[in-house]
Protein backbone atom coordinates (compact mmCIF):
# COMPACT_ATOMS: atom_id res chain seq x y z
CA UNK A 1 0.00 0.00 0.00
CA UNK A 2 1.46 3.51 -1.07
CA UNK A 3 0.62 6.66 0.41
CA UNK A 4 0.68 9.84 -1.34
CA UNK A 5 3.44 11.56 -0.70
CA UNK A 6 2.49 13.78 -4.24
CA UNK A 7 2.01 16.58 -1.13
CA UNK A 8 5.71 16.15 -0.18
CA UNK A 9 7.33 16.93 -3.53
CA UNK A 10 8.20 20.25 -3.27
CA UNK A 11 9.89 19.75 0.19
CA UNK A 12 13.66 20.10 0.36
CA UNK A 13 16.48 20.01 3.31
CA UNK A 14 19.94 21.67 2.12
CA UNK A 15 22.43 20.50 4.32
CA UNK A 16 26.41 21.75 3.69
CA UNK A 17 29.57 20.27 3.94
CA UNK A 18 32.99 20.20 3.13
CA UNK A 19 35.80 18.01 1.92
CA UNK A 20 39.32 17.05 3.87
CA UNK A 21 41.91 15.35 3.18
CA UNK A 22 40.90 12.30 5.52
CA UNK A 23 37.47 12.01 2.78
CA UNK A 24 39.61 11.49 0.04
CA UNK A 25 41.29 8.36 -1.16
CA UNK A 26 44.81 7.26 -3.26
CA UNK A 27 43.08 8.62 -6.69
CA UNK A 28 42.72 12.35 -4.45
CA UNK A 29 39.20 12.02 -4.72
CA UNK A 30 36.33 11.60 -2.29
CA UNK A 31 36.42 7.83 -1.31
CA UNK A 32 33.29 6.28 -2.31
CA UNK A 33 32.09 5.17 1.26
CA UNK A 34 31.98 8.89 2.55
CA UNK A 35 29.21 9.86 0.57
CA UNK A 36 26.80 7.41 1.94
CA UNK A 37 27.83 8.78 5.47
CA UNK A 38 27.50 12.29 4.83
CA UNK A 39 23.98 11.47 3.40
CA UNK A 40 23.00 9.53 6.68
CA UNK A 41 24.35 13.05 8.64
CA UNK A 42 21.79 15.09 6.07
CA UNK A 43 19.00 12.47 6.94
CA UNK A 44 18.98 12.20 10.52
CA UNK A 45 19.00 16.32 10.37
CA UNK A 46 16.18 16.10 7.99
CA UNK A 47 13.95 14.64 11.23
CA UNK A 48 15.62 17.97 13.19
CA UNK A 49 14.26 19.89 10.28
CA UNK A 50 10.72 18.24 10.09
CA UNK A 51 10.73 18.60 13.95
CA UNK A 52 10.28 15.41 15.06
CA UNK A 53 14.69 14.53 16.20
CA UNK A 54 15.83 11.05 15.62
CA UNK A 55 17.14 10.69 19.23
CA UNK A 56 13.15 10.99 20.06
CA UNK A 57 12.55 7.90 17.75
CA UNK A 58 15.95 5.87 19.49
CA UNK A 59 14.39 6.59 22.41
CA UNK A 60 11.10 4.99 22.11
CA UNK A 61 13.48 2.30 20.06
CA UNK A 62 12.11 2.92 16.75
CA UNK A 63 14.68 2.69 14.33
CA UNK A 64 14.31 3.59 10.60
CA UNK A 65 17.13 1.04 9.18
CA UNK A 66 18.17 1.20 5.68
CA UNK A 67 17.27 -1.84 3.92
CA UNK A 68 18.15 -0.81 0.44
CA UNK A 69 20.59 1.83 -1.09
CA UNK A 70 21.08 2.94 -4.80
CA UNK A 71 23.87 5.73 -4.87
CA UNK A 72 25.41 6.87 -8.92
CA UNK A 73 28.50 8.66 -8.84
CA UNK A 74 28.32 11.29 -11.79
CA UNK A 75 31.31 13.35 -10.80
CA UNK A 76 33.94 13.30 -7.79
CA UNK A 77 34.28 15.38 -5.38
CA UNK A 78 38.61 16.48 -4.05
CA UNK A 79 39.68 18.22 -1.24
CA UNK A 80 38.47 21.88 -0.17
CA UNK A 81 35.26 21.46 -2.25
CA UNK A 82 32.24 22.35 -0.76
CA UNK A 83 29.02 21.11 -1.67
CA UNK A 84 25.29 20.50 -0.32
CA UNK A 85 23.13 17.67 0.09
CA UNK A 86 19.29 18.09 -0.95
CA UNK A 87 17.29 15.43 1.25
CA UNK A 88 13.77 15.19 -0.43
CA UNK A 89 11.22 12.18 -0.23
CA UNK A 90 10.65 10.21 -3.25
CA UNK A 91 8.04 7.49 -2.17
CA UNK A 92 6.30 6.07 1.00
CA UNK A 93 4.37 3.39 2.22
CA UNK A 94 2.90 2.03 5.24
CA UNK A 95 6.05 0.82 6.61
CA UNK A 96 9.23 2.48 4.39
CA UNK A 97 10.13 5.66 3.59
CA UNK A 98 12.73 6.02 0.32
CA UNK A 99 14.82 9.34 0.82
CA UNK A 100 16.68 10.79 -1.92
CA UNK A 101 19.52 12.36 -1.29
CA UNK A 102 21.94 14.97 -4.25
CA UNK A 103 25.31 16.20 -3.93
CA UNK A 104 25.82 19.59 -5.67
CA UNK A 105 28.46 21.60 -5.97
CA UNK A 106 27.51 25.00 -7.85
CA UNK A 107 24.68 23.50 -8.81
CA UNK A 108 26.21 20.61 -10.59
CA UNK A 109 25.10 17.33 -9.53
CA UNK A 110 28.16 15.07 -8.47
CA UNK A 111 26.40 11.97 -6.58
CA UNK A 112 22.33 10.61 -6.31
CA UNK A 113 21.06 8.43 -3.85
CA UNK A 114 17.82 6.44 -2.66
CA UNK A 115 18.12 5.30 0.17
CA UNK A 116 15.06 3.20 1.57
CA UNK A 117 14.24 2.97 5.22
CA UNK A 118 12.15 0.87 7.07
CA UNK A 119 10.42 1.25 10.56
CA UNK A 120 10.88 -0.99 13.08
CA UNK A 121 11.00 -2.25 16.61
CA UNK A 122 14.46 -1.94 17.59
CA UNK A 123 13.29 -4.23 20.50
CA UNK A 124 12.18 -6.76 18.36
CA UNK A 125 13.47 -6.27 15.18
CA UNK A 126 9.69 -6.06 13.42
CA UNK A 127 8.64 -3.89 11.10
CA UNK A 128 6.20 -0.83 12.23
CA UNK A 129 4.13 1.28 10.30
CA UNK A 130 5.42 4.65 10.09
CA UNK A 131 5.35 6.40 13.19
CA UNK A 132 2.57 9.02 13.09
CA UNK A 133 4.46 11.45 14.61
CA UNK A 134 6.83 11.36 11.27
CA UNK A 135 4.03 11.51 9.07
CA UNK A 136 2.37 14.45 10.64
CA UNK A 137 5.83 15.72 10.93
CA UNK A 138 5.86 15.88 6.91
CA UNK A 139 2.19 17.04 6.67
CA UNK A 140 2.81 19.94 8.41
CA UNK A 141 6.08 20.98 7.00
CA UNK A 142 4.79 20.05 3.65
CA UNK A 143 2.04 23.05 4.50
CA UNK A 144 4.20 25.49 5.61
Amino acid sequence: MSINHSNYASLFFNKSFKVYFGDTDAAGVVYHGKYIYWLEAARIDFFDFLGCPYQEFQQEKIGFVPVDISIQYKKPLVFADEFDIRISISKLTKATVSVKGDVYKSNILHCSSIVKLTCLDEKTWKVLPLHERFLKALDQKAAS
